[in-house]
């Protein structure tokens, strides 16, 4: 059974990112599926580790909230107002 969110279909990586046009130099996917993806109006992807470009109607996924916690562990503390 699929996912809920967008995975690259060769790496299965979630890190993706939207484009609007498709790029010439870096791969697409092809097959009957990815035609009728592209003419219904599906989301272009692009994974950014193996650079293949697919469509998808899935959502993007989010930043997990565990990198917030890192994040606001290794900023420094804001300063207070006098």
């Amino acid at each position: 059974m699929p996912g809920r969110i967008a995975q690259c279909p060769d790496c299965g990586t979630t890190r993706l990112v939207i484009r609007r046009t498709r790029d010439p130099i870096d791969r697409c996917e092809s097959g009957f599926l990815a035609w009728w993806r592209r003419k219904t109006g599906a989301t272009l992807y692009h994974c950014i580790f193996c650079r293949l470009q697919f469509y998808r109607r899935l959502p993007l996924a989010s930043a997990p909230a565990q990198y917030d916690d890192i994040r606001a562990a290794d900023s420094p503390p804001l300063p207070r107002e006098l």
